[in-house]
């Protein structure tokens, strides 16, 4: 169905483990996907935030095999596919404190894996952007950045959302 084209990051591998692989085994290839790499991309998101590996590998325990995601694995597999949340805020982050065309690049690129991962991801992702927009706002204000350089971000982060935006064209098809 034209419709899965939101879960083509997930479903697109898992069709070609199942080429060589039984079923079963390919989805466990993925469910193993997904919890390895949240907790690789989650530790290495703690560890350059905090410089501290043991609470980072502590932290990533934690959001990788959180009750919630052992709990819906068997029945949503995309759910446990919190990797584009966490390239989101890591490249949000750094594209926020140094504005470069591959941290922009990065963010979109996060963004549109969201949405390619799930549908329900769109409005997460919409979500998790504004209101880490809203916050990186609040901090260079209480910080009394000088308005000019808060605008010219608030620019170049439009031009990310218009890649976005490019990117997740053909998502829009679909839905018309």
């Amino acid at each position: 169905s034209p419709i899965y084209i939101t879960w083509l990051c997930v479903l697109g591998p898992l069709w070609l483990f199942s080429l060589v692989l039984p079923p079963i085994v390919a989805l466990n290839v993925m469910m193993t996907l997904g919890f390895m790499g949240a907790a690789t991309t989650s530790y290495y998101l703690i560890k350059r935030l905090i410089r501290h590996r043991f609470i980072a590998a502590i932290g990533a325990y934690a959001i990788a095999f959180a009750p919630y995601h052992i709990f819906k694995t068997p029945e949503h597999l995309t759910n446990i596919f919190i990797i584009p949340f966490i390239g989101i805020i890591a490249f949000m982050i750094a594209f926020w404190r140094r504005q470069t065309w591959m941290r922009g690049c990065g963010l979109a690129l996060s963004v549109a894996v969201a949405a390619y991962t799930d549908g329900y991801f769109i409005f997460i992702a919409a979500v998790l952007v504004f209101s880490m927009l809203l916050a990186l706002l609040g901090i260079d204000i209480v910080y009394r950045q000088k308005i000019r350089n808060i605008i010219f971000k608030v620019l170049k982060l439009a031009v990310v959302g218009i890649a976005t935006f490019i990117l997740m064209t053909p998502i829009l098809l679909v839905q018309f």
